[in-house]
């Protein structure tokens, strides 16, 4: 349908008009003279190859409306595209977990450097998912883990072996801990409660002041089987000889014995 001699006339004087307007408002400007003042756009008041009167951008001289067309296709495909991967992944979910796992296998260091950095960047928010994941499947995570303990145990062993002659003080700390909770004691220390409390007394026995050199034994104040914690304000580090003489004897009661207190 050919529009009429009256319709022609209307649309050209709404254009004149927008031009006008925008012209009024933004002020038109060469792209020579955008590049010269550093601007990311430009605008000359005449229509673009689509009839768009609008804003270009200096770098592509496209203008802002076929950008924004641009850029919403793309999107539609994009969706399009996603719609189309989650049918094929439902009509062989099979076919592309062997593919994930082909890959992985094939550049296993590159996915676990991947993963190190993605946790790392969102080490928060993957924790609390995981605690929350499993403490709404208890019974199944702790089944999975079972059971990829006994397809590789060994593998599993000989990696904690190596990590505990790499920094054995974190295990020793969790075995002192689980000592404690098998006791019903309350609190938890770590490794580096240890190495603060050993700068603390200058790395010298609590009693004697013999010097550690890095030893000693972690010793509880109140004994665990007294009534005493595992926080860390309830340790402190002993020579083999003051541990072994004191057991669970009260504190005070040993200083007394070895002629430290009244």
């Amino acid at each position: 349908m050919t529009p009429s001699p009256a319709y022609e006339a209307w649309t050209d004087r709404a254009r004149e008009n927008d031009i006008l307007e925008m012209a009024g408002t933004l002020g038109v400007i060469s792209r020579a003279e955008a590049i010269a003042n550093r601007f990311t756009r430009y605008f000359t008041g005449k229509p673009c190859c689509k009839g768009h009167i609008c804003e270009r951008v200096v770098s592509t001289r496209k203008c802002i409306e076929c950008v924004r067309a641009y850029d919403r296709a793309r999107y539609k495909k994009s969706e399009h595209r996603k719609g189309n991967s989650k049918r094929r992944y439902a009509a062989d979910p099979e076919k592309y977990r062997q593919m994930r796992r082909d890959y992985v296998s094939t550049n296993i260091d590159k996915v676990r450097e991947s993963q190190k950095v993605y946790h790392a960047k969102n080490r928060i928010a993957r924790n609390t998912y995981s605690a929350a994941y499993h403490a709404a499947n208890r019974s199944e995570c702790n089944k999975a883990c079972r059971a990829h303990y006994a397809a590789n145990r060994e593998e599993i062993r000989e990696k904690e072996r190596q990590r505990y002659r790499l920094n054995p003080e974190p295990w020793i700390a969790g075995n002192r801990n689980r000592r404690a909770r098998k006791k019903l004691a309350e609190g938890r220390h770590t490794s580096a409660d240890v190495a603060r409390i050993r700068s603390n007394q200058r790395d010298k026995c609590a009693y004697c002041k013999t010097p550690l050199k890095g030893g000693g034994h972690v010793d509880h104040i109140i004994a665990l089987s007294k009534g005493g914690s595992n926080w860390p304000r309830n340790i402190q580090l002993l020579c083999k000889r003051c541990n072994l003489s004191k057991r669970d004897s009260d504190p005070i009661d040993f200083m007394q014995s070895r002629g430290l207190l009244l």
